[in-house]
Order: structure tokens, then sequence, then C-alpha cells
């Protein structure tokens, strides 16, 4: 007997409906120290929504905890930059809407050091270095490669800190300045290290300086030359644009 059209047609959808869901996947598609993260999924098989996220999560958290996030496609399979240039070991957790964790990648590294810095710089991308501290505090000079707002703010944070997060105190970029300084006051720790990093008004770390130290004693100035060259090179920048705007001022 020959199975009518019909029958076949159900008996089809029956066996594809009996087919198990594609298994989720998410990995990594480029780590850059001056763009972010960025990763592809793929979760066919599964309910996604424009609620979804993607967040980058300090390796061997939990899974409730991360560090800072881009809201996913709402689509199953799409791709998402997570801003985040802070050296250190990670790996990214796709989120669905109820804050449950449907994939992640394995772990990376992101690299960081002074030399990069000093490139980055001369590349006309973000920079932060401190350019004096003492006892009493530090000065901070930044340059950007996106515009800032006066709720940006620049943080004295310990750089042995696990979570990027933490911060010691703060200074707001009141003047939503794309290149300036600011002076933090803080009481600094003879021989402790510190990182200036800088937060834009969603708390996303944008860019993070060289370490520094204050030595016994009291005396003031880093123990990294090129971080000592990239904080000379942005302390220059910065008078000379404050000279040209003083210029243009003076020629209206």
């Amino acid at each position: 007997k020959e199975t009518a059209p019909e029958e076949a047609k159900a008996d089809n959808v029956e066996k594809a409906e009996s087919k198990p869901a594609s298994k989720a996947k998410m990995e990594l598609d480029s780590v850059d120290t001056k763009t972010g993260v960025t990763v592809k999924w793929n979760l066919a098989g599964s309910t996604v929504s424009t609620s979804d996220y993607v967040a980058i999560c300090n390796d061997g958290s939990a899974d409730a905890d991360y560090i800072t996030y881009e809201y996913a496609s709402g689509t199953q399979e799409g791709k998402a930059t997570i801003c985040h240039t802070v050296a250190g070991k990670y790996l990214v957790r796709y989120y669905d809407s109820n804050g449950k964790v449907l994939v992640s990648t394995e772990t990376f590294s992101i690299g960081g050091d002074a030399a990069g810095a000093q490139n980055e710089a001369a590349a006309g991308k973000s920079t932060l270095a401190c350019t004096d501290f003492n006892k009493d505090g530090v000065t901070a000079s930044w340059t950007l490669a996106k515009e800032a707002t006066d709720s940006d703010y620049i943080a004295i944070c310990d750089a042995k800190a696990s979570n990027p997060q933490l911060y010691e105190t703060y200074a707001y970029n009141s003047k939503a300045a794309k290149s300036g300084s600011a002076t933090i006051s803080h009481a600094l720790q003879p021989g402790k290290e510190y990182v200036l990093r800088y937060f834009d008004q969603n708390s996303k770390v944008l860019v993070e300086s060289p370490a520094f130290k204050m030595e016994g004693g009291g005396e003031t100035g880093g123990d990294d030359p090129a971080a000592a060259a990239v904080a000379k090179a942005l302390a220059e920048a910065n008078a000379a644009a404050a000279a040209a705007q003083a210029i243009a001022a003076q020629a209206k």
C-alpha cells in the first residue's frame, strides 16, 4: 500500500520535530586592545530576544558576575563587540532576558603594556596616563577616540585588584573634554601599585593607564620609563591643544 501524500508529509514533520536541537555555540571573533572584544554566536534551537545580552566576565567568576555588557541582536545567529580593553583573563557569556547563561566562550586574555600605550597615543587612539603624583593625589591626562560626557569619570584603582570595576576614588570629566587633564585627591600608599581607568557614563572602562606607584619616603615618579614617556607626550599634546585654543579665542 502506497503512503498518501498527507500521511507522508505528517511523517516528515514528526521526524523533523524529533531531531535534537542544535547545540548553542559562541566563540571569539577578535580581541583588540584598542576597541574591545568581538564575539559571534549561533543559538539555533534556542529562544532569543532583544533583551538578551553578552557580557565580559572575569575568568573563574560566578555566572551572575560580569564586568560590562552589550545587548544581543535578538537573532539566533549574530555578533557583538564589547568595549573592554583592560588587561586580564576573561570569558564572554550569553545571557537570556532572565539572566540565565545560555553559552559562553573559552577563557582568553587581553594584553596591555606601556609600549602598547605609546603606540596607541601615536595612532590617535584613546590614551590615559598619570602625568604627576605625590602622597596627596595624582594628575591624570587623557585623549579619547570618542566623544566624552560630563558624567564620565577617571578613577584611581588598585592595580592588583581582580575586578577592574573597583576603584578607590574618582573625579568627573566635568568639562566633557575629549582631551584634558584632572587632579584627583587621594592619599596614596607608598609601595602600592595603582592604575588610572577612564569610565564612561555607563561605567564602562574605555582606557587604562600604565601602572605607577609611589616609592617609600614620599618621592614622586614612576619606575616605568615607557609609562613616563607616554605621560610626557600626553602632557605636551594637551599643552599644545590649550595654546591653540587660546590663539583661536584671541583671533575671534
